[in-house]
């Protein structure tokens, strides 16, 4: 009978690299050129768990929390020899671990074949089926500066990351995505996704483009695009559009405007993620020329909601949900 141990996974690098190497060989190969071959360094000093089986390291489970108390899982890797019994005591020593979670997603690159998404599934989290996309050629755009104004994000005031925010939150508001994502659902949570987001290295403020009413003196959309080196690609990681303005052909404007980097060379591919649900998102992108690559599925684990804050949470009678966002989040 098998022996499994927990052990903190930043006293395991070796075990940690074995594991890295085995999630990148089990995926699939349009996956293996987007990713790095040697474990990032950063992800060594992150918190989590390494399960072993016996001597023989298994599986391990790395994430980061944000302020707001959201645990968002930044690296799973399981190995063939992997028991189903193993990941369950990863995953159930996971959730004790971080047991004061508001929410706790699972979105990562994993094999289909992976015992963890069984296991996760065992354990109350909730599905979000996602597609990957990639777009390698420009795409035009119907000029519509009589009615906007276009202006890239390093010419924005990183003061009005609230703005930018604010946008996000109300683009997503009673969307099946806003629902899912807890950092959409309030306005500081929104505003630390937003301030992380832009102060990231790899945020591309030059192909990260912002649309302008003057006429409303509002922000109307956004596309925020990070540069994904290993893959010679954009990762766009937001195009939204508020839902004053959909229906103008601002979302194509946004994203021929990121895609203007396809044209210049500077980079062979425009990469996205959105849900399967999102049939505006899909068509817009479908229409832009973007193949699939794959499909997704990301988990959600929330905690229920008790007293005042379950009435408030509470959907009434009738209630219907807005329009989507035109793109949702990777």
């Amino acid at each position: 009978m098998n022996a499994f141990h927990i052990r903190d996974a930043r006293g395991e690098a070796a075990a940690l690299h074995a594991l890295y190497q085995a999630c990148v060989k089990a995926l699939p190969r349009c996956k293996q050129e987007l990713v790095a071959h040697a474990m990032p360094h950063q992800l060594l000093t992150t918190p989590g768990l390494v399960c072993f089986q016996d001597t023989s390291p298994v599986a391990a489970l790395l994430w980061r929390t944000t302020d707001a108390g959201v645990v968002t899982a930044e690296f799973y890797g399981e190995s063939r020899g992997a028991a189903k019994e193993a990941v369950e005591v990863l995953v159930q020593a996971f959730l004790a671990a971080t047991q004061s979670a508001k929410a706790r997603y699972f979105e990562l690159w994993t094999p289909q074949d992976s015992k963890v998404l069984q296991v996760i599934r065992g354990e109350g989290f909730q599905p979000l089926d996602r597609q990957l996309l990639s777009i390698s050629k420009p795409i035009t755009s119907p000029a519509l500066w009589n009615q906007f104004r276009f202006l890239s994000l390093r010419n924005f005031r990183a003061s009005d990351c609230n703005t930018i925010a604010r946008l996000i939150q109300e683009a997503y508001a009673g969307t099946a995505d806003g629902l899912f994502y807890e950092e959409y659902q309030r306005p500081e949570t929104c505003g630390a996704y937003v301030t992380r987001i832009i102060n990231s290295p790899l945020c591309d403020l030059r192909n990260s483009w912002l649309a302008w009413s003057p006429s409303a003196n509002k922000l109307a959309g956004i596309a925020l695009s990070y540069i994904w080196p290993r893959a010679s690609a954009l990762y766009l990681e937001q195009l939204v559009v508020h839902p004053l303005f959909r229906g103008k052909g601002l979302g194509r404007a946004l994203l021929s405007s990121v895609c203007g980097s396809l044209a210049e060379g500077s980079i062979e591919k425009v990469i996205v993620t959105v849900s399967k649900d999102n049939h505006p998102g899909l068509a817009l992108l479908r229409s832009a020329g973007a193949e699939q690559i794959h499909s997704e599925v990301a988990f959600v684990h929330k905690q229920v909601p008790r007293g005042p804050e379950a009435q408030n949470n509470a959907g009434r009678p009738g209630e219907t949900k807005s329009n989507p966002p035109i793109l949702q989040p990777a």
